[in-house]
């Protein structure tokens, strides 16, 4: 999910919990594509992928997320910014919509 804040979600899309991170994140970045262009995408590590960065800024986005604590070759990133990334936005999502799976036939589902 690529949201702007609580309340807006830019794109979305529901996969299966076998389904890798990064691919499904790259899938979100072709969505999303230069409409955005020179916003900051922050993500969490398991974004932080070469083809998912090198995604990120080819569509003209800072790809903000820390390298992962055995990466050989480290980035910087803008620590202050990534710690105002909002995992709630997901889960404020979530239980908003909980309350309609019975109604669209999802019941039983995640």
């Amino acid at each position: 999910m690529v949201s702007a804040n609580d309340k807006v979600i830019v794109e979305m899309h529901l996969s299966g919990g076998e389904c890798h991170d990064g691919p499904e994140g790259r899938l979100s970045i072709k969505k999303v594509g230069t409409n955005f262009e020179g916003v900051p995408i922050l993500m969490d590590r398991a974004y932080e992928g070469d083809k998912t960065r090198k995604l990120a800024k080819l569509y003209g986005h800072d790809p903000v997320v820390p390298p992962k604590k055995n990466r050989i070759d480290p980035w910087e990133y803008d620590k202050e910014l990534y710690k105002k990334r909002n995992m709630g936005h997901y889960q404020k999502f979530c239980v908003k919509a909980k309350p309609n799976r019975q109604k669209d036939g999802l019941q039983g589902q995640a």
